[in-house]
């Protein structure tokens, strides 16, 4: 269950429909947002570093017979791509903010006045569990999000046009899903069921007959060059 204002992504991108424009998805995963973008763009390249994702990609855009994207198995800090050859380069949690040669290689594909896009996880999210564990992704938060993309597109030389923050609540009914997400996430650095019995048994005395509720926390925003 989802209560809170839930961002979509998919419709801010179409925003910015074009039939001459090139994409880039960074960090594309199993390529569901990239295929379901094809229809507005008229080439999107998606890249990810884990052939696993890129397999599953694949099949896929076979399977629904898209003619317009291309799925790589690619590093993003080091793109096969000539200079200025992507209107816009957008990551979806992706890894685009995590580091500043993200940014600055998505820069150099990207043609002038192109556009950098990113969905990414804001320093509040899953705040309660970090609190209980006493350690998290982004936690303790000696800066916001924002403040880390600002730091980082200043350095390439990218002008931040606009920026927004969602946050919305997740409510889980029992302690395994809480264990499930921590498993397949970078939520909690290093979890281990056993080694975190303690934190674990925390978490679960939060549970009420509702569930326990839990903030995620996102931030949207858009660059230009």
């Amino acid at each position: 269950m989802v209560t809170g204002k839930k961002p979509n992504f998919f419709e801010y991108l179409k925003k910015f429909t074009n039939k001459n424009y090139k994409i880039l998805d960074l960090g594309c995963g199993s390529g569901e947002l990239t295929l379901k973008l094809s229809p507005f763009f008229k080439e999107i390249v998606g890249i990810d570093p884990f052939e696993e994702y890129i397999k599953t990609a694949k099949k896929l855009k076979k399977t629904l017979g898209v003619k317009n994207v291309i799925f790589k198995v690619a590093d993003g800090k080091k793109l096969s791509f000539e200079d200025e050859y992507f209107d816009i380069v957008f990551s979806s949690r992706g890894p685009l903010s995590s580091e500043i040669n993200f940014i600055k290689e998505s820069f150099r594909v990207l043609k002038k006045e192109g556009l950098m896009i990113e969905e990414t996880i804001g320093e509040k999210d899953k705040i309660e569990l970090k609190k209980i564990f006493g350690r998290g992704q982004n936690y303790p938060n000696r800066k916001t999000k924002l403040e880390s993309v600002k730091k980082l597109l200043k350095q390439s030389k990218m002008k931040l046009v606009e920026s927004k923050y969602f946050k919305f609540y997740q409510v889980y009914s029992s302690i395994n899903e809480v264990v499930e997400i921590l498993e397949r996430s970078p939520i909690i650095p290093n979890f281990d069921k056993t080694k975190d019995k303690a934190h674990i048994e925390k978490v679960d005395k939060k549970l009420n007959k509702e569930g326990i509720k839990l903030s995620s926390h996102r931030l949207f925003w858009l660059a230009e060059k």
